[in-house]
Parts: structure tokens; C-alpha cells; sequence
């Protein structure tokens, strides 16, 4: 199944600053970030804040696959379930405090 099109993109705006963000089920990432990306761009998208839930890598594999001007904010990998997980990206024009929140994770 593909990624989904319906409006998973958020925009809160108001006549000082707006801030974009985009959240996506993704059920697996391994082979679905360059469609993602294709949407974003066919979209004429490029949120602030990217959200991606459910991408079932493991750490290591999650941290080479990203896009191309993002960095990680925050990130969670199952490592005794197979499944679940979620990512955040910032763009890397944005200043951020990365936070550990390994500590409220619990898997299942």
C-alpha cells in the first residue's frame, strides 16, 4: 500500500509566524522514503517539522535513511518487537533542541 495523499499536512498560521508540519503513518519506510519525498515535492510541500510513525526500522537502519536538508529531532526504534517506531525530522535551516525521550518509550 502506498503512502497515503489525504491531508496529513497541518498548517497553523497566524500574521507573525506559521509553523508546517507533516505527519505520516508510513507502515514501513525501508522502501517508501522516496516516494515520500515525491509527494512532498509534487505537493510543493516542504514543512518545517516531518513526522513519520510506524516506520518498523531499527535504529541503525533508521538513521541512514533521511531526507535531504532534514535532520533527526527525535526518534524511537522497537528492539524487541518488529513494528512500530517513530521519527522526526526537522529542517535543517531551523534551530531545535534535540531531546532524548528514550526514557518514555515503551514498547507493546
Amino acid at each position: 500500500m502506498g503512502l497515503s495523499h489525504s491531508s496529513s499536512l497541518k498548517i497553523i498560521q497566524n500574521t507573525q509566524t506559521s509553523l508546517h508540519l507533516f505527519h505520516q503513518n508510513i507502515r514501513g519506510l525501508k522502501h517508501k522514503m522516496d516516494e515520500l519525498i515525491c509527494m512532498l515535492y509534487s505537493c510543493d510541500l516542504s514543512p518545517h517539522i516531518i513526522c513519520l510513525s510506524e516506520h518498523y526500522l531499527i535504529d541503525h537502519n533508521l538513521l541512514m535513511i533521511k531526507p535531504n536538508n532534514y535532520y533527526f529531532a527525535s526518534r524511537f526504534s522497537c528492539q524487541s518487537y518488529s513494528g512500530g517506531g517513530v521519527c522526526m525530522y526537522i529542517r535543517s535551516n531551523l534551530e531545535s533542541n534535540v531531546t532524548d525521550l528514550s526514557q518514555y518509550f515503551i514498547e507493546k
